[in-house]
């Protein structure tokens, strides 16, 4: 009499075993590869669009301010004046200059703002016989009622004037004597550096710098960048002033930082610093 064999024997049960556990720890091995991949990436793509950030904010900056404000201060951080806004002197008195509003029913205003006027900002203003002159604006005000700036000077029509359009009165620390119809531009000193915060993460960050106060707290604009001693944020100036030459290197844990050198062109001294 022969017996039929039922299951499986306990060397195919262990055969079965080895060969499962195999298969388990290459597929453990594939998901940590997988996974190490895409943080590596997400870190990577991290790190260039904090350099991309970076590059924008500075260049347009740059671009923007006085020329010859720029002053580099180190290797980390950099001074100049920004540009606030482009705009026409619509009237003027002894110490007081009134700009049109930056909303008009015109086609296209005549003051054109890329932040707010403020208190501590400087008012430069052309001249034809002595160029560029530059005040200290003590106070800013935000007038509906017009501040002087007529109809009749074609920077503020009557449909703004009906619409009660703001206009801005400047109250400035000095006389300067312009004539309406003056080119009129607003810059804000301040300086870009590299600042560590309190997370201990560095980063490029902006401080308002009124002369002859001290600098105010750092607004924190990009980040995380690297260290002062791995180039987080390195500025050059061209003996020439005619361009400035920047390097920044994101704070990538890859193997291979992230970095980005540009260069901006300045053509021009827009106003005195």
């Amino acid at each position: 009499m022969t017996r039929r064999r039922r299951g499986a024997g306990l060397a195919e049960l262990i055969v079965a075993l080895f060969l499962t556990a195999l298969l388990a720890a290459a597929g453990a091995a594939a998901l940590v590869g997988v996974e190490r991949y895409v943080r590596r990436a997400a870190s990577q793509e991290d790190a260039s669009r904090v350099l991309r950030e970076s590059e924008a904010v500075l260049a347009a900056e740059l671009r923007a301010a006085a020329a010859d404000s720029i002053v580099v201060r180190g290797d980390t951080a950099i001074d100049l004046l920004t540009g606030v806004a482009l705009s026409v002197v619509c009237a003027s008195a002894a110490r007081e200059v009134v700009l049109p509003s930056d909303q008009s029913t015109a086609v296209r205003p005549f003051t054109l703002l890329r932040s707010t006027p403020a208190a501590g900002d400087l008012l430069a203003v052309f001249d034809t016989s002595a160029g560029w002159r530059t005040v200290l604006i003590d106070s800013v005000q935000q007038r509906s009622d017009g501040a002087g700036c007529a109809t009749t000077t074609g920077f503020r029509t009557a449909a703004d004037s009906a619409a009660r359009r703001k206009v801005y009165r400047l109250l400035l620390a000095d006389s300067i004597g312009v004539v309406v119809g003056a080119p009129a531009r607003l810059f804000r000193r301040g300086r870009y550096a590299l600042v560590r915060g309190g997370d201990g993460a560095w980063g490029l960050a902006w401080r308002r710098c009124d002369a002859p106060a001290p600098c105010g707290p750092s607004q924190p604009v990009a980040g995380p960048l690297a260290p002062p001693t791995d180039t987080g944020f390195r500025a050059r100036l061209d003996a020439d002033g005619a361009a400035i030459r920047l390097q920044l290197t994101a704070a990538d844990t890859a193997p291979t930082r992230r970095r980005l050198t540009f260069t901006v062109a300045l053509r021009g001294n827009h106003a005195p610093p």
